[in-house]
């Protein structure tokens, strides 16, 4: 189960791509699948995933990690945490500098400014 999909991140392209989608899926609203997640030390890995696609211009692809690693955090102290000690927020912060999520965000906070 999901050991497999942790460990497909290792073999990148299109069978990480896929693990990735599937672990998104699979945690999204179930505490269960992201203690799993994190308890397996599959935060890490996911980390390393963005910041493989981060520095190859692979932004379509980081979109989906970053999505997927929301997903964990939503929520989930201890997965935030994960998230943080493994330097996962610098690399957040450079995903949202570079792709159409930044964009939106910062549209969004534009928007809802009002002197």
């Amino acid at each position: 189960g999901m050991k497999l999909l942790l460990a497909s991140l290792k073999d990148g392209g299109p069978v990480a791509e896929a693990a990735v989608c599937a672990i998104q899926n699979l945690v999204r609203g179930n505490e269960l699948n992201k203690t799993a997640v994190r308890e397996l030390d599959g935060i890490r890995p996911l980390v390393a995933t963005l910041a493989a696609q981060v520095t190859s211009d692979s932004l379509d692809d980081a979109e989906e990690v970053l999505e997927t690693l929301t997903e964990l955090a939503y929520d989930c102290k201890p997965n935030v945490e994960a998230i943080r000690t493994a330097d996962g927020i610098p690399i957040i912060v450079s995903v949202l500098q570079a792709t159409r999520i930044g964009t939106k965000v910062k549209q969004e906070a534009l928007c809802s400014h009002r002197d």
